[in-house]
Parts: structure tokens; C-alpha cells; sequence
């Protein structure tokens, strides 16, 4: 059971799957409210997933 933000995170990372996204690339910032929230940023650069905590200047997306 994924009880962090950072768990949840994780859990994204090892779900996602190149072939689907297909050959954009995009910065997505995510702005999670509450006691435990916190900013967080998913970076999809050819092909590839990194995730890392904090905000960037200028994400393609932001979801909070």
C-alpha cells in the first residue's frame, strides 16, 4: 500500500512505459496539497522517466 507522496512517486516511475508516451518530451511539475504534500517534477526526455522533488522554472504542465 503506497502511503507517501514520494511512495506514490516511486509507484509512477516504474509504471511507465516509453512506447506509450510516444517521442514528446515535456516537464511536468505536480503541486500536492495537504499536510503531506509537497512539489514534485517528472522530466520525459527521449524516452526516459526521471522524477525528482521540487519545482522547475518551466514545466510543460503543472497539476496540482
Amino acid at each position: 500500500m503506497i502511503k507517501t507522496v514520494e511512495e506514490l512517486f516511486v509507484f509512477f516511475s516504474s509504471q511507465f512505459d516509453s512506447s506509450k508516451w510516444g517521442s514528446d518530451d515535456a516537464v511536468l511539475q505536480f503541486v500536492v496539497t495537504g499536510d503531506r504534500g509537497g512539489e514534485w517534477n517528472a522530466s520525459i526526455m527521449g524516452g526516459n522517466l526521471s522524477i525528482s522533488k521540487g519545482k522547475v522554472a518551466e514545466p510543460s504542465m503543472t497539476m496540482t
